[in-house]
């Protein structure tokens, strides 16, 4: 299990926070090559630093049909 440090604008933390937002696209760059399925995001709400830690519960490949 690898914990990742995740910085957040306050209206995508709110989301993921009240359950609304459960999918993150993301650039699939070098940094997250390495996140696997269990791994800990450690979000972090700007500019308070309020932390919400989120457990990856599944990684999709693409997003093609």
């Amino acid at each position: 299990m690898t914990i990742i440090k995740h910085h957040r604008l306050p209206d995508p933390f709110e989301r993921i926070k009240r359950g609304e937002k459960k999918i993150e696209i993301r650039l699939f760059d070098e940094k997250r090559q390495k996140i696997k399925i269990g791994d800990i995001i450690e979000t972090y709400k700007e500019p308070e630093n309020k932390e919400l830690p989120i457990v990856l519960e599944e990684l999709l490949e693409t997003m093609a049909n």
